[in-house]
């Protein structure tokens, strides 16, 4: 904006623009050096986050416990789960840290950086008890709500909390869907003009060839859901039916219906044009 103001004003009024960089450049330095020094000082708000893996404890107990693991361990977070707390003294399991009355002791011998609280499992009277007797210490705190696919929270009115989420990137997003067409086009006209050498290597022979046309036609689509009636499977996007699925070649008679609907649902949630490429790549005899 300086530089823009500075080309506007008349040669009269102009300043060496080397002091426009030097004053920038400076800003920067300056800038980090003072944020290095206030970290180095040990001052909570302005401590430089190295991304170190955070060791955590979960607070809760059954199927809420095992679901807020498993949304913890899919995030790009990837923190260090140590182990979990038993939400009442009187329901204390084999394998858990302790129990709720003991979460001072275990947070300190622990050195736990964060407890993650199952709101299904707590009143919000007793997890905010906690948060009072341990503000002041060196653990941060997170809610996750019943049935939310996100943990959220803030430990100062300077931060604005971490977010931990699953990330989704779902097939069903319009540029997803543009990307996939765009893919099924270049690798089907890259066949065509190259099929005298490879078309003995596949199992089809000239079914490859019609499978080929029906990509390129749009009426199929080279990598599919699993299983048969694709389109809107178990809710999931709708996508055309494939040559070619994600379990590359497995047999879809081999797997269980739970386990077709896994890899139906992963190969939607995060869908990369990459993926595509390397099912084709290890499955091409079958195409």
């Amino acid at each position: 904006m300086i530089l823009v103001i500075y080309g506007l004003l008349p040669l009269d009024w102009r300043f060496s623009r080397a002091l426009i960089f030097m004053g920038s450049a400076w800003d920067i330095l300056s800038t980090m050096g003072l944020r290095v020094v206030l970290h180095m000082l040990g001052i909570a708000d302005y401590q430089i986050d190295l991304n170190k893996q955070k060791r955590m404890v979960i607070v809760g107990k059954g199927e809420e416990l095992k679901r807020v693991s498993d949304l913890l361990r899919d995030t790009q977070a990837k923190p260090d789960i140590i182990g979990y707390v038993s939400p009442s003294p009187l329901e204390h399991e084999p394998g858990a840290l302790g129990h709720i009355d003991q979460i001072d002791e275990i947070t300190a011998i622990h050195k736990v950086d964060e407890l993650v609280f199952c709101a299904k499992d707590l009143s919000s009277q007793v997890i905010i008890g906690i948060m009072t007797r341990l503000i002041g210490t060196s653990t941060d705190f997170k809610i996750a709500p019943p049935e939310s696919l996100s943990i959220i929270g803030s430990n100062s009115i300077n931060t604005a909390g971490d977010l931990y989420t699953i990330h989704f990137n779902s097939i069903g997003k319009e540029s997803n869907r543009r990307n996939k067409r765009l893919f099924d086009v270049i690798v089907s006209l890259l066949l065509l003009f190259t099929f005298p050498f490879w078309i003995l290597f596949t199992r089809g022979k000239f079914r490859s060839l019609l499978n080929l046309f029906m990509v390129l036609a749009g009426t199929r689509t080279w990598v599919g859901y699993l299983g048969p009636g694709g389109p809107g499977l178990d809710g999931l996007p709708k996508l055309k039916k494939g040559i070619l699925d994600p379990a590359g070649r497995r047999k879809e008679k081999s797997l269980s219906p739970d386990r077709i609907k896994e890899i139906n649902v992963v190969y939607a949630k995060d869908y990369r044009v990459f993926s595509d490429l390397l099912i084709i790549t290890r499955s091409f005899r079958e195409i």
